[in-house]
């Protein structure tokens, strides 16, 4: 039982609290209850979703190495595929797995301007050159 005054455990057999000297009578006890656990609120995806955010980073990043770009933007799309249906089924959101796709839409768009622009640059340069 615990003390009401000062919320000493006190054995079951005693009728005054060790710390205080409070009396233990059933009027002063407050009955100890289990506490009520939380929900488990974690949203589904979630870690699919962190990987396809850092993928689409990544993907952003290293948009000049096209091989790296578009791989890691690919993979981000799936990835950010599977958390979003996850999430959606269980009627929550997951917002790293939209910011992942939005970035690999991103990356792939960019990284297909800038292969095109460089094999553009590559072919005037040959032709400039005579080659």
């Amino acid at each position: 039982m615990i003390c009401k005054n000062c919320g000493t455990d006190c054995p079951e057999n005693t009728t005054t609290c060790a710390s205080c000297g409070t009396d233990l009578t059933a009027e002063t006890v407050v009955q100890t209850e289990p506490i009520a656990q939380p929900e488990n609120t974690a949203t589904p995806g979630k870690g699919l979703g962190i990987a396809a955010m850092i993928l689409g980073i990544i993907a952003v990043a290293f948009i000049c190495i096209p091989y790296v770009s578009i791989i890691c933007a690919i993979i981000s799309v799936i990835m950010s595929g599977i958390a979003i249906s996850k999430a959606k089924k269980e009627g929550q959101r997951n917002g790293m797995a939209v910011a992942g796709l939005v970035l690999s839409i991103i990356a792939i768009i960019l990284t297909l301007l800038v292969a095109t622009a460089l094999a553009a640059f590559i072919a005037s340069l040959t032709a400039a050159l005579g080659l």
